[in-house]
């Protein structure tokens, strides 16, 4: 049976002084190795992206010595802004986290950092573009560090978890209701 292969070919005609060519000369070299890990690397992220596609979640990827920060398209649908809106920013989603709940954000944040935790993880009140406040769970842990074990890129991801606070609302209220009439 024949098996094919994939090659590289990097070639060039040599001339000589009157402008004829006198030969071509050239390298081959089989990359058929290469185009499969590239596929299967393809292939991968494809899967990755279907995968977090379909959770219905919205991505971050922090450059922690830029402060330039990444978004999915998911993630700004969650919030309601366009990548113009909020572009690289590492801050600008801080700056949108409600008051109340910016410290414990902050530290929950900084713990992973720092390696006291395994991983970022935080629920958190975000302004929409609408004005409307929604809860997110937002997850994300180091997946870089330097020689000093510096943290270099953080990657997460934010679900809205509104429904499930406001369901939580409600039981407390119905719990608190049932306590008010048994007294």
């Amino acid at each position: 049976t024949r098996e094919r292969i994939w090659v590289s070919e990097n070639a060039h005609l040599v001339r000589a002084a009157d402008g004829s060519v006198r030969y071509y000369e050239g390298t081959v070299e089989e990359i058929t190795e290469r185009v499969a890990a590239e596929k299967a690397l393809r292939d991968s992220e494809q899967r990755w992206k279907l995968a977090l596609d379909s959770s219905g979640n919205g991505v971050w990827d922090v450059d922690l010595q830029t402060g330039r920060e990444s978004y999915s398209q998911r993630f700004f649908e969650l919030h309601g802004y366009s990548a113009e809106e909020i572009g690289e920013d590492a801050q600008a989603f801080d700056r949108l986290a409600h008051p109340d709940d910016v410290a414990q954000m902050q530290a929950a944040r900084q713990a992973h950092l720092d390696g006291r935790t395994p991983r970022y993880i935080s629920e958190h009140r975000i302004r929409c573009k609408d004005g409307s406040w929604k809860w997110v769970l937002s997850r994300g842990m180091v997946i870089a560090r330097d020689d000093q074990g510096h943290p270099l890129r953080m990657v997460g991801t934010h679900t809205d978890i509104s429904d499930l606070k406001a369901a939580e609302a409600h039981q407390r209220e119905r719990v608190r209701a049932q306590r008010l009439d048994q007294l």
